[in-house]
């Protein structure tokens, strides 16, 4: 209850606040940066732009520029369904924007639910302030009906002032049959692979399964059923 009232320092609400802990917060973007440092550190990582016409199947080998491998995983976002092997696959983009804010003094701590915004530590002290879920779109770019939207609510939820500093959207791959991702190897080739489709879940759904496709991979352990790609076959076609 101390917590909750805490909040209403930073919040005006009708229905009061409620605290969910424990809670545990991935602080995404360090963890990325530090990431992408040890791969290319270790000679894991080329920052390159992947261009699908150099890509070869050779012999159950899959071949790309100097680089020669039992497999290629495409986890590439809305790129994986412009491709041959994938493009059958039931695929939907929507679309996302959201607003980076600077809120001073609105503790860091806390990951906030104000009216249907969800208020998240971004970096350098700024805030993620989203996101919408379109399916019907004209473009990728950010609208200002959606900024003056989440302008209105922080309004009428914050008790600090805030000042936008960015407008961000882009496009989310999702399933269109199913809320399932896509996850495994092409049934007619199995040295393609997919991670992908994972909608508005990617944070949670992408380590988990790309531990699941990892397993497979050295132990030949079951892919989920649910998420398998395996399970649409019947439009899955040989290229």
């Amino acid at each position: 209850a101390g917590k909750a009232e805490e909040l209403s320092s930073f919040f005006s609400s009708y229905y009061g606040a409620a605290v969910i802990n424990p809670v545990w917060l991935a602080d995404l973007h360090p963890l990325l940066h530090r990431w992408r440092n040890i791969l290319k550190h270790k000679g894991l990582l080329l920052e390159e732009a992947f261009m699908p016409e150099r890509l070869r199947l050779q012999n159950n080998a899959v071949v790309y520029g100097n680089i020669t491998a039992k497999k290629i995983i495409f986890c590439n976002g809305i790129n994986t369904f412009q491709l041959q092997y994938w493009q059958n696959l039931p695929f939907v983009f929507n679309k996302g924007e959201a607003l980076i804010a600077d809120i001073p003094g609105l503790p860091q701590a806390n990951i906030y639910k104000a009216g249907n915004s969800t208020i998240v530590p971004w970096y350098d002290g700024l805030w993620w302030v989203g996101s919408s879920y379109e399916n019907t779109y004209n473009d990728a770019l950010p609208t200002k009906t959606f900024r003056v939207k989440k302008e209105q609510e922080l309004q009428m939820y914050l008790r600090q002032p805030f000042t936008i500093i960015d407008h961000v959207a882009s496009l989310r791959p999702a399933v269109a049959v199913e809320r399932r991702p896509f996850a495994g190897f092409h049934p007619y080739m199995p040295a393609i692979g997919i991670l992908n489709g994972m909608g508005t879940k990617g944070c949670s759904l992408a380590p988990w399964f790309a531990k699941q496709i990892t397993e497979n991979l050295l132990y030949q352990k079951p892919i989920d059923a649910l998420a398998d790609v395996m399970r649409f076959k019947r439009i899955l076609q040989p290229v």
